[in-house]
This record gives structure tokens, sequence and C-alpha cells, in this order.
């Protein structure tokens, strides 16, 4: 109880953190923007956003060094005071130049404001487990928007009624809070010691003691597919930020008029955003899944790009805001989850790069864009930065469609890498017990049947031919005989007779292996056999065993219809049966729409038949849950075998980031029929 408490304060803390620090920051860059404007000519605005990006990059590596040494649960609190302080400073300074003050506004907006941004993300991606990540971080954006509304109408109200250099106490004030709130939110982040970091690690080489981010983005394709997109939307929307400034200032022309512009303006974001959030965000990550999320960005930026090339402010605010405001929510909500598949110590070192250095990339190639158009004339500059940030976003789209199997590859490869390799009992290799439930009356007479009466008691009469010897030998009532004749070769023959032993508890293991020796010749026979709902439960349920040996389509496809048997132990070695078929034939291929058939059915059951079963065959053989292990290993018969095993493992242990790393590679590679039905499963796993 007193844990659960502690989490539920984390998520209540990361939400109020969240909105305090996007309302800093959305009252900030309404404070930047009516501060700049009004000091500088627009056209300035291109060097500016160069220099600060610059800066920003410096910023955003120190920060990444920095990570890596001192964890964001100390670093980043700090980092929230020094900007208090900085503020502070600005606002002390603002008595004597307003310039001045305009220039370090914008310098800090850019530089601290991304690294406090992407630090406090780190934070919490040390504090969730990926599947909790999944679940509570639309909370936590949410809470942001609400936050980026409160930002914009305090620069309105505050800009316009008191100064705009007015708004940097408050600013500096909602600093402090998301201090406090970050101090009180490191508290339930335990930092691995000495000794825990190699298990971390412990798949890696050595080379990798010195990994850097850069190392990262090397061998990781989906993150530098990530870290392209983020470089053409930020050179996109940097592209569209001055359009739309440049208009607004003809419009508005300076004075509080333009502060009210960019107040009501980043105020009316933050209400959108919030909607977009709350009404789209988990159907988006639901339906489209993480990269059709991410792909929502640079859709609205190719969409609003073409669109502002009609003349008007209104055109460019549309191309605007469109792109704030999926930047951040769809955007903000997919890009956060796709660090889920990278490891925390990587992840403080490779994130500040994509979140700082490439985004500030996209903002020099921009600034660097607009002043050589800017050559050209602001009549013909203007429609070239549309058509270039509209050609941006297309490429960016595409490169969005890449980034699935990237990230499911990655969380494979983590799962593989937090492994502690305990597998599943998918091979049997001692000799069965007897049943629990005997099917014979007593142990020395084979149990009669519509098809084969039981033998008379009385002393079978000898013949000469060998044959009948030998099938007279196996219909006997002595087990030492009918083991004596197991032993000897068996032809297809005599395989009618050796399959009706499986019923005998006495001799099924010898029944077993003799036909085991024969299995590829009599395939048709067993199939026949498993799938013959008039024949006896033992010897249904023993047959998976015996064409486990074969490595033959036609007996993996006999299994696979033994999977809808009406006895749940003939499924459960069915299964098996199938799995140890493929481990060894790796060209056997499965129906994945029957598998998933199968799946589907085993789930459909109550609660209380799930949590019920149980094995009569495997005394030895007794797993946390026979249901949960039977429709694993059916989902690992089309889905891949190592990574789903170990997740099975991570859902019953008892290391929250283990399971939650399980639960989130399960998220995302099960079927969508299968993930929605054993979501509750899941859930109470």
């Amino acid at each position: 109880m007193q844990k659960q408490v502690r989490y539920d304060f984390s998520i209540y803390a990361a939400a109020l953190t969240c909105a305090a620090l996007i309302a800093h920051q959305v009252g900030g860059k309404a404070t930047r923007d009516a501060l700049f404007l009004s000091q500088f000519p627009v056209s300035s605005l291109a060097w500016m956003v160069v220099v600060a990006s610059i800066l920003a990059i410096v910023t955003g590596a120190a920060s990444a060094r920095l990570m890596s040494r001192i964890p964001p649960s100390r670093l980043i609190p700090r980092a929230f005071l020094a900007s208090a302080g900085l503020l502070g400073l600005q606002w002390t300074l603002s008595n004597r130049s307003n310039a001045l003050v305009a220039v370090l506004l914008y310098l800090q907006m850019a530089a601290l404001g991304s690294t406090l941004i992407s630090g406090f993300w780190s934070l919490l991606g040390d504090r969730f487990d990926p599947h909790s990540a999944r679940k509570h971080f639309g909370r936590v954006v949410a809470a942001g928007t609400v936050g980026g509304m409160i930002g914009g109408f305090l620069a309105e109200r505050v800009g316009t009624s008191f100064g705009v250099t007015s708004m940097l106490p408050v600013l500096a004030a909602l600093d402090l809070v998301s201090a406090i709130l970050t101090t009180g939110l490191a508290r339930g982040i335990t930092e691995p010691t000495r000794e825990q970091r190699p298990k971390e690690d412990n798949q890696r080489t050595a080379s990798k003691s010195r990994f850097t981010g850069l190392r990262m983005l090397r061998d990781e394709p989906y993150l530098r597919s990530l870290a392209l997109i983020i470089v053409l939307t930020t050179l996109s929307g940097g592209l569209l930020d001055f359009v739309f400034k440049a208009r607004a200032v003809a419009a508005y022309h300076g004075g509080p008029d333009l502060v009210r512009f960019f107040a009501v303006f980043y105020t009316g974001i933050g209400v959108i955003t919030f909607l977009v959030q709350i009404g789209l965000s988990r159907a988006s990550l639901e339906k489209i899944g993480l990269a059709g999320t991410i792909g929502s960005l640079p859709f609205a930026v190719a969409v609003g790009g073409f669109g502002a090339l009609i003349p008007g402010v209104w055109s460019a605010t549309f191309a605007r805001a469109s792109e704030a405001v999926l930047r951040s929510s769809l955007f903000r909500s997919g890009y956060e989850l796709f660090f889920a598949a990278v490891p925390q110590r990587e992840r403080r070192r490779v994130k500040p790069l994509l979140d700082i250095g490439f985004d500030r990339l996209g903002d020099i190639l921009g600034g660097a864009l607009i002043t050589v158009f800017l050559l050209a004339g602001s009549v013909v500059a203007t429609p070239l930065m549309l058509v270039v940030a509209a050609a941006a976003g297309i490429i960016g789209l595409l490169l969005s469609r890449q980034l699935h199997h990237g990230y499911v590859d990655a969380l494979e490869n983590n799962l593989l890498n937090q492994s502690i390799h305990i597998e599943l009992s998918d091979i049997r290799d001692s000799t069965t017990r007897s049943a629990v439930l005997r099917t014979l009356s007593n142990g020395i007479r084979i149990p009669e049947t519509k098809d084969r009466p039981a033998p008379p008691i009385a002393t079978q009469p000898k013949v000469v031919d060998p044959v009948l010897d030998r099938v007279s030998a196996l219909r006997s009532n002595n087990p030492e005989s009918v083991r004596a004749a197991l032993r000897q070769p068996l032809d297809a023959t005599l395989a009618a007779h050796v399959i009706t032993l499986l019923a005998w508890d006495e001799v099924a293991e010898d029944a077993v292996t003799a036909l085991q020796k024969i299995a590829p010749s009599i395939i048709g026979q067993l199939v026949d056999g498993l799938l013959d709902p008039l024949q006896e439960f033992a010897v249904r349920r023993r047959i998976p065993r015996v064409l486990s040996v074969t490595d033959s389509q036609r007996a993996f496809d006999g299994l696979v219809q033994g999977l809808f048997d009406h006895r749940f132990e003939v499924r459960f070695q069915s299964g098996r049966a199938l799995a140890q078929i493929q481990d060894r034939a790796t060209a056997i291929n499965a129906d994945h729409s029957l598998i998933t058939q199968a799946v589907l059915r085993e789930l459909s059951v109550e609660k209380g038949v799930w949590e019920s079963r149980s094995l009569i065959d495997a005394q030895d053989h007794k797993p946390s849950n026979v249901s949960s292990e039977h429709v694993f290993r059916l989902l690992s018969l089309i889905l891949p075998k190592e990574p789903l095993r170990i997740a099975y493992r991570g859902l019953y242990s008892e290391d929250e980031r283990w399971k939650g790393m399980a639960l989130e590679y399960l998220e995302t590679v099960l079927p969508e029929e299968v993930r929605k039905t054993i979501r509750p499963l899941l859930e109470t796993a």
C-alpha cells in the first residue's frame, strides 16, 4: 500500500512538473518573441536563431556528458534553480537595457530551456518502466498542455498590464516550483550500484564502457531515422515560424498589440494541444502505433507549408499552429515512448543529442536557409521557405514509416541483453511419471474399448507366425512381455497395436520410445489417432510426443489441428511438440491465422478455468500457470521466439523494470486482436 502511494505521488509530481515546465516554455516564448521583435527588426531573427542554436548544441553536448556522470535525479533540480537565478538576473538588468535582456532571454530559452525539457523526460524515463510510461505519459503530456494554456494566459495578462519584462519573475517562480517537484520525484529513483551495472550491460563488449551517444545512433537504425525526422521537422518548423512572425509583425507592428497577439496565439495552441492530447493521443498510439503517431508531425508540416502559400497572416498562423500543436501532443507522446527501447545509461547519453543537438541543428539549417532566401528579396523568399518546409515534411513522413521495425528490433535486443536466460521447460528430458488419474481399473489389464475388447484372461494359444506372435505379446496383459516386444524393431504393420498401448500407463513410455523410432513412416496413422475424437484421451495426449521427433510439414500441420482439440492437455502437448519441431526445422511453415485462432480460443475461457488448469502427464512440470505458458508457446511459433520467452519470464519477475519492458514489448509485437484479448491478463501479471 505504501509503495502504491509513493507511485501515485510520482505520477502527480510528474504531471505538475510538466505543467509548470510547459507553462514556463509557453510564457517564455511569448515574452521572448514580443521582447526581441520590439527591439530588433524581423530580419535579425534568422541570425539570432543560428547563434542560439549553436549555443544550444554546446549546452546539449555538455548536458549529455554531465548526465552520463551525474544522474538526472540530481542534475535536473539544480538546473531549474540555475534557470530561476538567470531569470532573476535578467529582470534586474531590464532596468538598464531591454535589448540586452531580449538577447539573453532568447539565448536562455533556446539553450537551457531545451536542456530542461530533455532532462525532465530523462528523469521520467528513470522513474517509470516502459509499460508504465505508455500508460502514464499521456497524462503527463496532457498536464503539460494545461500548463501551456496557463503560461499563455499569464503572458497575455502580465505582459499587457505590467510590461513585457514583468514576466521574468513569473518565469523564475515557475522554475522554482519545478525544482521542488523534481526533487520529490527523484526520491523514487534507485540508481544502480557498481555491482549492478555489469548486469545491466551483461552482453555488451568491453568497448561499450566508453559508450557515446553518437555510437548509439550509429548502431540503432531507428534512432538515426528519428534524428533525421527531428532535423527535418525542426528545419521546416523554423521556416514556418519565420513566415508566421514576419506576417504578424507586418499586421500588428509592435508594442502591446504584438504582445497580445503572441500571448493569445500561444494560449490557443495550449488549448488545442490539450484537446488533441486528451482526445487523440491514446487512440493514435493504439490504432496507428508509435511510428504513425510520429509521422503526424511531418504530415502537418507538409500540409501547412503548402497551405501557407495563400497570402495573409491567418494562413501562416494555421500552418504554424498545426505544427506546434502536433509537436507538443501526438509527436511528443510517440517520441518519448520510442526511448523505451533504450537502456537507462545509454538513454541518458543519446537522448540529449536528439532533444537538443539534432533539434538545434535543424534550427541552424533553417536559419541559414532563411538568410540565403532573404538575399533574393522578401517577395521571392516567402514562397521558397514554404515549399522547402513542405518538401522536408514529405521526406520526414517517408522516414517515419521505417521506424516501427527498428523499434521492435531494439526492444528485442534490449530484452535479450537484460535477460537472465531462464528458459521455459519446452523439452522434457526425463521420463514421464505415472499419471495422476489412471485410465486402468488395475495395473495389469488393458482397458476395453469399442474397437478393441479386452483380451481374455485365459492363456493365448501359441502361433507359428512371428507377426501374430508379436501382436500377441503386444496385446498381452503382462507389462514385461509388452516391454520385451516393444524393444524389438517395429514396422508400420504393428504401429496400430503400439498406438493403443499409449493408453496403458505402465508401458506408455516404452510405447512412445518405440513409436518415435518409426514416426516418420507412420505420420498418417499418428495424425489420424490425434484428431479422432473417439480415440482415448490418454492416447491423444501422448501422440504429440511421438510426432515431436519428426521434421515433417505434414506432422506439423496435423499438430496444428490438434490445437483445437476439446481437451486442454491435448492442445498443450500439441503446442509443445510444434515448438520442438520448429526449433529444429526452421524451414517449417506455420499458418499464422490458425495459430492466432488457437491463441484466441485459449484466451476466451473464463478466468477460473484459465487459472485452474493442470497437466496429468507432467507431475514434474509445474509452471506458474500452464494456460499462459501454452499461449506464449503458441505465440512463439509466429513471433520471435527468444525475446518472447524472456518477456514471459519477465511477467512473473519481481524486477519492475524487466516486467515493464516485457509488457511494452508484448504491446508492440502482438497481433491486434490478440493484444486486445490478452491485455487484462497482462495487466494482472
